[in-house]
């Protein structure tokens, strides 16, 4: 597990910390974390 996440926009750092803390900001990593669950749920080879 990371000790902290840093997320990156045109070379700069836009969201810095832990999982949970970006998850509450509801900013980019949010926005990127939900598009890459949604799509894990929605694939053909998933387990049911």
């Amino acid at each position: 597990m990371a000790d902290a996440i840093a997320v990156l926009e045109n070379g700069r750092i836009i969201e810095y910390g832990i999982h949970d803390t970006l998850l509450k900001l509801d900013g980019t990593y949010a926005k990127l974390y939900r598009m890459q669950t949604e799509s894990y749920l929605e694939s053909p080879y998933r387990k049911a």
